[in-house]
């Protein structure tokens, strides 16, 4: 068995990035609350998976991509509608 070396001075960048400029809220928020539901074949994955694109292309990665797959039919919901049954006002 080869023993490895830690980088004590590397763990402790790595943990200080992560505890004092992490932006994982932010970018889950953003994809949550902006882009919502997004459904396998929906305009909303779509819209998101092109956001996420941008995003790493802005931190200059490269070959940022998709991998399409085949899929069936999307849907997306257009209209829903709610009734209160309880408590009855009919009292």
């Amino acid at each position: 068995m080869v023993e490895a070396s830690v980088d004590l001075g590397m763990l402790s960048a790595i943990r200080s990035e992560d505890l004092n400029h992490s932006q994982v809220m932010d970018h889950a928020g953003w994809i949550a609350d902006v882009f919502g539901p997004r459904v396998t074949g929906s305009d909303n994955l779509d819209k998101a998976g092109q956001w996420v694109q941008e995003q790493m292309r802005s931190w200059s990665l490269v070959n940022v991509h998709e991998e399409r797959f085949p899929f069936g039919k999307g849907w997306s919901l257009q209209h829903v509608d709610g009734s209160i049954v309880e408590p009855s006002t009919n009292s």
